[in-house]
């Protein structure tokens, strides 16, 4: 591979600090092995003494496999580790720490779903909510912030006060520790032990960082420690990617770097291999509203394209029919679907394209792990009616929807699997209120089955009360819109469908698939599709550091991107920059979609887009 003058520049950096600035799609992180490469060949540094660190297991197996393919590096000993890896390590070596202390995602999320459920709080159990609370939790932790004088953003702050107690009780009688425990606790243990820190410190004298914008203070603070006394520390980053906020990240901590290490040598790459010049300019002229980051002039390497294309849609089933005739029409021009990607803010705002999709037979694949639209709280509630409706009256169907609106019946009444209506009815005689509501929910399901998905649907939500229930039971507006838009992509899925047991089929189908596709994985590297062409479902974050040849953005509206939170300067220039990151994944074809209606009203296109 050839580089560039300014990426040789930083290959052959020889002692001290150094920071490289690089733009999107400029090479950073074959600049960085490259270099790793360097250090070995003509520096004479043993490989062992190098450690390489970055922040997801995949980027460091990308890393090394890219490093062992130079010649003759196959074999060498460098570090190639994420952060959490080698907190792990330095823990276990010198505390006895084991692999079974430490709590994983999956068990985090059992124990916040568990806390959650105690708390009554169905509507916050969601992926995407998990998500945010178990994201809060960290920050509070690694950032050391008292509770005491906390207003959370996740939920009600004194409910969020409750679950973080009861969940750091938990850690310690379990004997566990999670993530931010580890970090913690390297750090004190670097501080208290002077002969573990030395014996680190000449174990890995040079410490090269990868995607240094996604930093946060505590392994920031860390790494400091390590590079001492020879600080050669080479970090590689670009401020105006950094979107891991509601980790601890911060472009800030990219900016305290020169001040923290004033002979640093500054690298800059500003050379995009990606992006066309129309797609990169746009890009520059919005980020550039931001004030906290390096300023850059980025400069395109690759081939003409066309202009961004901006479309304005009635409501959001119109929007999804406009991108999907736009997908339809790039595929008959010769591109290939596995070499376009649908972003979208969340991944379960992917739920609805990937329905319509699969209904228009384009094949589409997402390693994402948000929650799916048929695993919603709401939508196994329509289903269950559905089951009871066609006259499966499993006791766990049941359970889960005869108070869904609440109508005060005892579950004991329930007791047997199946139901049996007699015993049910029965159970119930002695209570007259009671009684009339059950009678009044059968008689509902009784109508139920005569009705078609989608009037069924709206008989579910208006007549029998399911999404005034809702609005009742909603801590918060968003929460309520939230569900609400989980049923209506749901009924406008239904209406394809003139049965339940259609409609069933085809879910089962489609939940199959997805199993299926993320069972597979990628092929060979992070922005591969499965083996067959298919469309790549991602979200805005999960899309970080791929490319496609087109990427399509919808629903780029006040209220979603910037996010209707996002109230403070800090805040708004992190949706700036996330969108920033969306947009120049694409290279040549980027199309952006938002829409003049949805559930809330008339809606407004995001400012971002008169910044581009």
């Amino acid at each position: 591979m050839k580089y560039n003058p300014r990426q040789q520049e930083a290959i052959l950096h020889k002692e001290g600090p150094a920071i490289v600035v690089a733009g999107p799609g400029s090479g950073k992180t074959a600049v960085l092995t490259q270099r790793t490469c360097h250090m070995i060949r003509t520096l004479r540094i043993s490989p062992e003494k190098i450690m390489v660190i970055t922040f997801t297991r995949a980027a460091a197996e990308e890393m090394r496999a890219r490093f062992r393919a130079f010649p003759d590096m196959s074999d060498a000993p460098v570090y190639f580790a994420t952060f959490h890896a080698a907190f792990y390590r330095i823990l276990r070596n010198a505390v006895g720490l084991s692999i079974g202390s430490v709590l994983g995602q999956d068990e985090k999320y059992k124990w916040l779903r568990a806390l959650l459920r105690a708390e009554k709080q169905e509507m916050l159990q969601g992926d995407e909510r998990l998500a945010e609370l178990s994201g809060e939790i960290a920050r509070v932790k690694s950032a050391g912030l008292p509770l005491t004088t906390y207003q959370a953003k996740c939920c009600e702050t004194t409910l969020f006060i409750r679950l973080f107690q009861e969940y750091e009780a938990q850690l310690k009688s379990s004997g566990k520790v999670d993530y931010e425990d580890m970090l913690l606790r390297t750090r004190r243990l670097l501080l208290e032990k002077p002969h573990v820190l030395r014996f680190w410190r000449e174990k890995y004298p040079y410490i090269l960082v990868d995607e240094f914008q996604d930093i946060n203070r505590s392994q920031y603070e860390i790494v400091k420690l390590l590079a001492e006394p020879g600080r050669n520390l080479f970090v590689v980053g670009d401020d105006d990617q950094s979107i891991y906020r509601f980790r601890g990240a911060a472009p800030r901590i990219m900016q305290q770097f020169v001040t923290d290490y004033p002979e640093a040598v500054r690298y800059e790459l500003f050379g995009c291999y990606r992006c066309s010049p129309e797609i990169l300019k746009a890009a520059e002229r919005l980020i550039s509203n931001n004030t906290v980051r390096f300023p850059k002039q980025l400069v395109s390497c690759g081939n003409k394209g066309k202009r961004p294309e901006v479309q304005r849609f009635a409501d959001g089933a119109a929007e999804r029919e406009g991108l999907l005739k736009a997908v339809q029409a790039l595929h008959r021009k010769g591109i290939p679907y596995g070499r376009m990607a649908l972003l979208c803010r969340t991944g379960f705002a992917l739920q609805a394209y990937r329905s319509l999709l699969k209904r228009s037979k384009i094949p589409c694949w997402s390693p994402d792990s948000g929650e799916g639209l048929y695993k919603r709280q709401a939508a196994r509630d329509m289903f269950a009616y559905f089951e009871l409706a066609s006259g499966n009256l499993k006791r766990n169907y049941f359970l889960q929807v005869m108070n869904r609106p609440l109508r005060y019946l005892s579950r004991a009444a329930a007791a047997s699997d199946p139901v049996d209506i007699r015993q049910f009815l029965s159970a119930l005689s002695g209570h007259p209120f009671q009684f009339d509501a059950a009678e009044r929910f059968l008689y509902q399901l009784a109508c139920l089955r005569k009705l078609r998905p989608f009037a069924a649907l709206t008989f579910i939500r208006q007549e029998i009360g399911y999404d005034a229930w809702i609005k009742a039971l909603s801590d918060s507006r968003e929460i309520y819109e939230e569900t609400l838009e989980t049923l209506d992509i749901l009924q406008e899925e239904s209406a394809g469908f003139s049965s339940y047991s259609e409609w069933r089929s085809y879910i089962e189908k489609v939940e199959k698939e997805k199993r299926e596709e993320q069972e597979k994985g990628p092929r060979k590297s992070r922005d591969a599709a499965p083996e067959k062409d298919a469309l790549v479902l991602r979200t805005m974050h999960g899309a970080k550091g791929l490319e496609f040849d087109a990427v399509f953005l919808p629903d780029v509206n006040e209220g979603n991107i910037p996010h209707k939170r996002s109230l403070s300067k800090e805040a708004l220039e992190e949706e700036r920059r996330l969108f920033y990151v969306a947009i120049t994944r694409a290279r040549q074809y980027l199309w952006i979609g938002w829409v003049r209606k949805n559930r809330a009203g008339i809606c407004e296109p995001s400012r971002f887009l008169r910044e581009l």
